[in-house]
């Protein structure tokens, strides 16, 4: 996704970059976010997301779906705003709304993993002033760390026992760890 500066309004982008495919039934990605830049608002396409903040500080704004509430002028209406620091796991879902993530340091960088279940190809960003929808498609990097390192082993750590668990009890068609993250 295209990011924009908060201090200069130019677009920069996250180095987004694929570690696993999850045997199609996720992707984990790791992004580096630059100083100072901000996610467009966006949905997950239907899409479970886990975000875990490796380091740095993330600041996570969600938003009412346009078609349930929105300002008479348009506008998006912000929802809850707040501060997700390292070692700590967010979740996301369409359910829950639109979001914005942001590194609002202009000193240090932003680096998260992002764990998406089922994957998705394209997603909606939105206006926040008109509130209207634009399709991307998602781009990542591919990388060999995926072959270097137990996948069973990185899920767990990166979203702990509790969240695998709650991702085997909510995603019908996955049973065990084994199935998530084939070997």
């Amino acid at each position: 996704l295209m990011l924009q500066s908060m201090q200069s309004g130019t677009s920069l982008s996250t180095q987004e970059i694929l570690i696993h495919e999850g045997n199609s039934k996720f992707n984990l990605i790791l992004m580096c976010w630059p100083e100072g830049i901000a996610s467009p608002i966006h949905d997950h396409a239907d899409s479970h997301c886990f975000m875990r903040i490796l380091d740095g500080e993330a600041k996570e704004t969600r938003y009412f779906w346009p078609r349930d509430h929105c300002n008479p002028d348009g506008s998006l209406i912000e929802m809850t705003s707040r501060s997700v620091g390292a070692g700590v796991t967010a979740y996301m879902s369409d359910e829950l709304g639109l979001h914005r993530v942001e590194n609002l340091s202009h000193a240090s960088k932003l680096c998260s993993m992002h764990l998406y279940s089922p994957p998705f190809a394209d997603c909606n960003i939105f206006d926040e002033r008109t509130s209207k929808k634009t399709n991307v498609n998602m781009c990542f990097t591919a990388n060999s760390v995926k072959k270097k390192m137990s996948r069973k082993w990185l899920l767990l750590q990166l979203l702990g026992r509790d969240q695998v668990k709650w991702l085997f009890f909510h995603r019908s068609n996955i049973h065990t760890i084994d199935e998530l993250v084939p070997l």
